[in-house]
Formats: C-alpha cells, structure tokens, sequence
C-alpha cells in the first residue's frame, strides 16, 4: 500500500471518528433536551398548582369570612331580639330637633329571619314632658301597638283647668313596651305556623287533583287577621271554629252539622288544655272512627241483603 492510499484510509478513519463522535454528541442533546422538556413541564405543572392552591386557600378564607360574618349576625340577631338607635326625621317641622328614637324587633319565622319591624318615637311634648310617643311603625293593625302605646307610654298628665295643678303623674316603661311588644308580635307568627302545621299534618296542600276519597277536610284557615280563629271544613258540608288563646291553646271548639251543632264530634275533638299542636291528631282519630263507623254500616247493610236474599 502507497502512502497516498495510507494517507487516504487514515483521513477515512478519522471522518469516521468524528461522525460516531458527532452522533453520539447528537444523542446526548436530544436526551438533555428531553429532560430539559420535561423539567420546564413540571415546573409549569407545579406552578400552576401553586397558583390554584394559593387562590383556593384564598377563596377558601374569603367564605369563611363570610361564614363567620353571617354566624355572627344571626347570633346577634337571636340574642338581641330588640334593639334601640338613633336616627334624624327628614321632616324640617320635626319636633325635639329632629331626633327619633328606633326600635328594631327581630323575629323568626320557619327556622329563618323575616323582615324586622321598626317602631320611631319622639318626643313631642318638650320642653314641659319628655314623654315618648309612637312616631312611625312598620307594625301590622293586627298586632295591639296601639294599645301597649297607650298602657306603657301613657301621655304626660294634663293640667287641671280649675285648680291649674297637674294631675296625677304617670311613668313611662319604655322597656316593657318593647318586651311586649315583641311578645305579641312572636306570638302572631307562632299562630299563623302553627296553622301551616295544622293544614300540613292533615294533608291539605291545595292540589285539587286529590282523589274525593281522600278529601275529608277540605280546608283549614285562619278566619282573622289576628290568625286567632281557625275555620274547618268538612266534605260531607260539616263546619267548624276554633278559637285559640295567646298562648297556642284552643280555649273554644264548636262543630256544626246539617242539623245544627254536632255535638258527638265536639266531645271527640275538644279537651281541656288542647293545644293546636295537637289538634291534627284529634282530627285524624275522629276520621277514623268515622270510617270505622262506615265500614259497619256497610257491613250491616250487606248481613240485611243477605238474609232478606235467603228468605225470599
């Protein structure tokens, strides 16, 4: 072999070299670069979750915080049934300067809070009485404002016209006025759910589409406003009235038939100290006895045909 031929194998075995050198310099990047790759995806992943993680801890302690708030306002409202402020009347003739004293009364209802009644008072006698009088309410006429008014913040007294002495000087208990108040109003909507109940333990929801033989009291609602009295209505065309005390108890139950007062389902329903809690279950045993009373009859009926079938 020549040294050019020597010289030309070398030079191929070196390019050779060099080509195996590149290649697996090649390699060696495409495997850095897939780990480089794989790296930039976890940390995008890890950030990312970091970011998520960090907007629900944030999200997370935002309604908690509202939570909290609310936990708080509830509990304020259930302890404090009634609470007092001070406010300006718009009115540029208002008397004492323009100031009114508010009363907030809380109340709840089915298991949450209904609107709050307010009750403004002023005080139009100065500068001889500071005696307070209902400016502005938000009461219902069923609840007696007006009455606890006059028997807890009675008007200061008159002078006698005669003698030009005062009569006999009366106080003011702004604070059983409201205790009182606050009573009555409860009291109202203690009724008015206690009717609900009534109308839901019988089973009166309004659906017509009700089968007639299930329709055995067809309705059960309050005849006043106050929700004192409570009318019932048979289907067969019986009536009835309740009338229930302050305190949820029925004082007076009458019934009347096709022939007057139907005195047997009176003394079936009526006893003494009844609440209306459990009135539902006093008309559920008169249905029935009723019913039992129906089978029976049917029964006999059926025992006459047959015997009168046997002997003819």
């Amino acid at each position: 072999m020549t040294s050019t031929e020597q010289n030309r194998v070398a030079r191929i075995n070196e390019l050779d070299k060099q080509i195996e050198e590149a290649e697996a310099r090649v390699e060696s990047l495409q495997y850095l670069l897939k780990v480089q790759l794989a790296n930039a995806l976890s940390i995008k992943y890890s950030y990312d979750r970091a970011n998520s993680q960090a907007n629900a801890q944030q999200q997370l302690q935002k309604l908690c915080q509202i939570h909290e708030a609310r936990d708080q306002q509830c509990l304020y409202r259930i302890c404090a049934g009634v609470t007092a402020f001070k406010v300006n009347d718009p009115d540029p003739n208002a008397v004492d300067g323009s100031k009114v004293l508010g009363l907030r009364f809380e109340v709840m209802s089915k298991a949450q809070f209904i609107h709050p009644y307010f009750v403004m008072l002023n005080r139009p006698w100065l500068p001889d009485s500071d005696f307070l009088k209902v400016h502005r309410h938000t009461v219902p006429p069923y609840i007696p404002l007006p009455g606890l008014a006059q028997r807890h913040l009675p008007p200061p007294p008159k002078k006698n016209e005669k003698t030009g002495q005062q009569e006999r000087p009366v106080k003011q208990d702004l604070a059983h006025f409201a205790r009182c108040l606050r009573k009555e109003i409860v009291r109202y909507h203690n009724r008015v759910g206690a009717i609900a109940d009534l109308r839901r333990d019988i089973g009166i929801t309004g659906n017509e589409e009700t089968d007639d033989e299930e329709k055995w009291l067809i309705d059960v609602s309050a005849v006043d406003p106050e929700a004192k009295q409570i009318k019932l209505e048979w289907a067969n065309g019986r009536t009835g009235r309740a009338v229930m005390d302050p305190d949820g108890v029925v004082s007076q139950l009458v019934v009347f038939g096709p022939e007057g007062r139907d005195r047997e389902s009176m003394r079936a329903l009526w006893t003494e100290n009844l609440r209306i809690e459990d009135l539902a279950g006093k008309l559920t045993q008169l249905r029935q006895k009723e019913w039992r009373r129906e089978l029976e009859l049917e029964q006999e009926e059926l025992e006459n045909t047959a015997l009168h079938d046997t002997t003819t």
